[in-house]
């Protein structure tokens, strides 16, 4: 395929990863005073950047290689225009944050000193504490709109076992269990939409 080509199928990532890196795209846009038409633009030029790099035989799946550069491409352009900014006001006070070193030891309930650090205490993998929480809640919020039979049926197919197989363990047919896990699918691309 073409550059073009790759182009013209895959434009479809530039919202869906848009809607992933923003709660609310379009709040972002009137908070900077921007069109949305302009954060769209920054995507394409992203995707477009990525479907001339992208070489079939370095094994990165194509998405993930355009949908890094739709990112990247945002959030670098946005930085040019000043729309990121490091609001300097923000930690001046000490009376609004307490501060400290990541270096400095973890207190205990004995007021003995420990010798783990707040560094310690950090996983090794590149950590989004907002993309964590937001996930956190759109699981509680799915787990709070499915039915018991639901959730298991779907811990039963990530174990591997076939609608046919949950159908007799729960003495109903194939289609009735794919009906419940299609339904879980649409509550979930409802709370996608919601969130």
């Amino acid at each position: 395929m073409t550059p073009e080509d790759y182009f013209n199928k895959y434009q479809y990532l530039v919202d869906k990863t848009i809607y992933r890196m923003f709660i609310d795209p379009y709040g972002v846009c009137r908070q900077h005073r921007m069109e949305m038409d302009d954060l769209k633009q920054y995507g394409l030029e992203g995707l477009f950047k990525g479907c001339l790099s992208y070489k079939i035989n370095k094994g990165t799946h194509i998405t993930t290689h355009l949908i890094n550069n739709i990112r990247w491409n945002i959030c670098e352009k946005l930085k040019r225009e000043g729309f990121i900014k490091y609001d300097s006001n923000k930690y001046n006070s000490i009376e609004k944050f307490n501060l400290l070193s990541i270096d400095n030891n973890v207190p205990n309930d004995k007021n003995e000193p420990t010798l783990d650090t707040y560094h310690d205490l950090i996983p090794c993998k590149n950590v989004h504490v907002e993309e964590e929480a937001i996930s956190e809640i759109k699981i509680n919020k799915l787990l709070s709109e499915l039915t018991k039979k639901q959730i298991e049926f779907i811990k039963l197919k990530a174990q591997g076992y076939s609608s046919g197989d949950i159908g007799k363990m729960y003495k109903c047919t194939a289609s009735n269990v794919k009906w419940h896990l299609y339904q879980v699918k649409n509550k979930l691309k409802h709370l996608r939409e919601v969130i």
